[in-house]
């Protein structure tokens, strides 16, 4: 089956391609022409100028659309998130769980292997944060579930074979063996949730690239000791992902972070939270009562949990912080956290050979749409 999708404005790669037809077949990108040029036959759709993205991609969401991945890691939770967040322009993302016993872990893999064999691959896998985190920096989760890693977990883990596993860990709670070993099965390891120190990160920089929520949970940066923050920002090769809700971090802080890493090695995250999508103002995790308000979610003794943020709002904050184009904002949300997920060979951009999973969005850059496959819907 082909589709060609005529008269229409791409937001790829950090630009804008005015005028342009797409062509797909078999939920594939065949080709990317100007207007003018004959794209053969096809069923065709006519945009009418309307701007095409890369679907959207969250690495961390804990929830939307009502539902908590954490309370229920259920088929049901992942087909409310997906529905919800389609309607924002994501197209992807990694439901979340934080440290939890193995058997929520076992039914949190089989409701991802579920969800991706029956519906679809709106989930492109899972974020485990934690066990391997330290207690100390645990914030929401059950620190009573903290815990190096045992054969019996890596057992869990060598077994999903339908997408990808996301884990944060502290390099205190792990050895340069172990995190060789977790890569060798194809988990990718991101810093989190730790008091270490910048040599701790440089001792396992061969195994772990990526940086969970940038300067939250984690050592900052100071005179004399630059902290995990501080090597994920000097380490060559190193990339991180970063909330921009408004409460997780400074908008000057996130604007000095974009300048010394600029927009692929940036990934944009919500931590999402059951608010994202619903009326909901206020929910249990994990024992604690979480309320919400203007997107910012707090536990009663004001402690950040998440955030009731999604990422395409996210990406319009880095547009307007950064003082860059939408475009540029774009590659956050799409070409970097493909790359991070090591699926940028498929995901992340519109180019031919890869996945046609991408947003319409209107003039103001909003989503109105998407298109799936051959499938094109209109909200």
């Amino acid at each position: 089956m082909k589709t060609i999708i005529t008269n229409c404005n791409i937001a790829s790669g950090g630009k804008i391609d005015y005028n342009c037809n797409l062509s797909i077949e078999d939920g594939v990108i065949q080709s990317v022409r100007n207007n003018a040029d004959d794209m053969g036959g096809g069923d065709i759709y006519d945009l009418k100028g309307r701007y095409l993205c890369s679907g959207l991609i969250d690495l961390q969401i804990n929830g939307a659309g009502g539902k908590l991945f954490q309370s229920d890691p259920n088929i049901d939770t992942l087909s409310t998130m997906a529905s919800v967040l389609r309607r924002v322009g994501i197209a992807g993302f990694l439901p979340t769980i934080t440290c939890a016993s193995i058997e929520k872990i076992s039914a949190a893999i089989e409701a991802v292997r579920e969800y991706r064999t029956s519906i679809g691959g709106e989930v492109l896998g899972i974020n485990l944060e934690g066990p391997m985190i330290n207690s100390k920096k645990a914030g929401m989760a059950n620190a009573n579930e903290v815990r190096k890693i045992d054969d019996k977990l890596i057992s869990v883990l060598s077994s999903f074979d339908n997408g990808v596993i996301y884990m944060t860990i502290a390099p205190e709670m792990i050895d340069s063996e172990t995190a060789a070993k977790l890569r060798s099965i194809g988990v990718i390891l991101a810093l989190g949730h730790t008091t270490s120190s910048y040599d701790d990160v440089v001792n396992l920089k061969s195994h772990v690239t990526h940086g969970g929520h940038i300067l939250n949970a984690m050592t900052g940066i100071s005179g004399r000791d630059p902290g995990v923050a501080g090597a994920i920002l000097d380490i060559d090769g190193m990339s991180t992902s970063i909330i921009l809700d408004g409460y997780h971090i400074h908008e000057a802080t996130a604007r000095l972070i974009y300048r010394l890493m600029g927009a692929t090695r940036l990934s944009l995250i919500s931590d999402g939270m059951p608010p994202i999508g619903s009326d909901v103002t206020s929910f249990e995790y994990e024992g604690n009562m979480v309320k919400c308000k203007d997107g910012q979610c707090l536990t009663e003794d004001g402690v950040l949990a998440g955030t009731g943020v999604d990422v395409m709002t996210a990406t319009r904050n880095a547009q307007q912080w950064f003082g860059i184009d939408f475009a540029e904002a774009l590659r956050m949300s799409t070409e970097a956290p493909a790359r991070v997920l090591e699926l940028n060979e498929k995901r992340g951009s519109i180019e031919t050979g890869k996945v046609a999973d991408l947003a319409i969005l209107d003039a103001d850059f909003g989503c109105v749409g998407w298109v799936r496959g051959n499938e094109i819907e209109l909200i």
